[in-house]
């Protein structure tokens, strides 16, 4: 089968376009912040799973790009990047 032009595959973005998924979770384990280098431990803190960046790059390996943020950090970001 040949491929031209117009059988081209879209890329996933150009169907369903989530940028990053914030998944809340409990440190069991110790963990450390992707943004301080703090350690997280027997406390809540976020996971954050990039998929696309500000410019529209996607992970080379991997589905996403992996982010651990304490409650602190998780708000401050929210609130400098209020949409």
């Amino acid at each position: 089968m040949r491929l031209c032009k117009h059988h081209i595959m879209k890329h996933i973005s150009a169907f369903y376009d989530p940028k990053e998924k914030w998944h809340k979770k409990f440190a069991w384990f110790p963990k450390r912040s992707s943004h301080s280098g703090g350690l997280i431990w027997l406390k809540p803190y976020w996971q954050v799973e990039i998929y696309m960046d500000g410019w529209g790059k996607v992970p080379i390996e991997g589905l996403a790009w992996q982010r651990i943020l304490t409650e602190s950090e998780m708000l401050i970001t929210q609130l400098k990047h209020h949409k």
